[in-house]
């Protein structure tokens, strides 16, 4: 359950970027927050608002305002939700 990131025709949000793994990290709503889970992606999943680097299967929260980046190097996704 959630939205899939990645690279793959198969998820959700196809980001063609080569750092970003096929199936890269999961977005979903837990207990009343959005939070992010890594999906064993090769190049990590970073939080930068407030920063928190995931790394292959772990989750963090994030604030109703938040920038996530897909990787060491991006690309940064702006992350808003109510």
């Amino acid at each position: 359950e959630g939205i899939v990131l990645g690279r793959s025709r198969q998820a959700d949000i196809q980001v063609l970027e080569e750092h970003v793994s096929r199936v890269h990290a999961r977005l979903a709503f837990r207990k009343g927050y959005l939070e992010v889970k890594d999906l064993g992606s090769s190049n990590g999943t970073l939080i930068l608002v407030p920063y928190q680097h995931l790394s292959s299967g772990e989750r963090g929260p994030l604030s109703r305002s938040s920038r996530l980046r897909l990787g060491r190097h991006g690309p940064d996704l702006d992350i808003s939700y109510k």
